[in-house]
């Protein structure tokens, strides 16, 4: 077993959390608002980029751009109701950063990536609008292999209003819709030291948590480490649509 390899038990689905009159507001106002920026990717490689509307960013103070306080009611929903109903002893330490991505239909493919790398980072999708983009996970792959390495290991299908809860450091790729404009609100938390985040520190064989906060300076400097692995990704993803066609 790899350090990085995913766990399906501790990637966690949850579905009804948000009222349909509440997520239709939501859906409304997120479509229509004039902060959409065009740049954000979900790796180095890939050539489909995502829009994006930043609600708060590394370092900012969380929800300093919330958009009709649609971040923060989100989140406060979330850590009342959601997370505990998954995992009771945990606590949000930290919001890392806050923002609305979304993707559209391309004859591209994304490409695997990891969130954040350092212990107790915690990843959530919930999923506004769209008709399908399911989010696919990975154990950490041996590259020394080859493309064939990359092993579906857990699928959370696209259903809207669905929220999506993992581990920031599992190799995951979103797939692009196959039509439309799918949209998401991505919330990166810091939880405290739970049962679960005990048992990922013991897998992983970290001994040492006293490590800062990582800002947009560390996720560029782990572009080196993990562009081997985004680039095996996309030979095999090159080579299953030759075999398709």
């Amino acid at each position: 077993m790899h350090q990085n390899d995913c766990n399906p038990d501790y990637i966690f689905q949850v579905d009804d959390l948000i009222p349909n009159w509440l997520l239709d507001y939501w859906e409304s106002i997120i479509i229509n608002s004039d902060k959409w920026k065009y740049g954000l990717r979900g790796s180095p490689a890939d050539v489909q980029q995502f829009f994006a509307i930043w609600i708060s960013r590394p370092g900012e103070v969380p929800f300093v751009n919330d958009i009709n306080g649609i971040g923060r009611t989100f989140h406060e929903m979330w850590t009342r109701e959601g997370l505990r109903s998954i995992i009771p002893d945990a606590r949000v330490d930290k919001i890392h950063r806050c923002h609305i991505n979304g993707t559209i239909s391309s004859p591209h493919i994304l490409s695997i990536h990891q969130d954040w790398n350092p212990p107790n980072f915690w990843t959530l999708l919930f999923y506004l609008s769209g008709e399908d983009g399911d989010t696919v996970f990975f154990n950490e792959p041996d590259i020394n292999q080859n493309e064939t390495a990359f092993k579906e290991v857990h699928r959370i299908k696209f259903k809207r209003g669905r929220i999506a809860f993992f581990p920031s450091h599992y190799w995951h790729v979103g797939e692009l819709p196959s039509c439309g404009f799918r949209t998401s609100l991505s919330l990166n938390y810091i939880l405290n030291d739970c049962d679960i985040n005990l048992d990922i520190q013991k897998q992983r064989g970290i001994t040492n948590k006293n490590i800062p906060d990582p800002d947009i300076t560390d996720f560029l400097n782990e572009i080196e480490r993990t562009d081997k692995y985004v680039n095996a990704h996309k030979k095999m993803q090159n080579s299953l649509l030759r075999g398709n066609n």
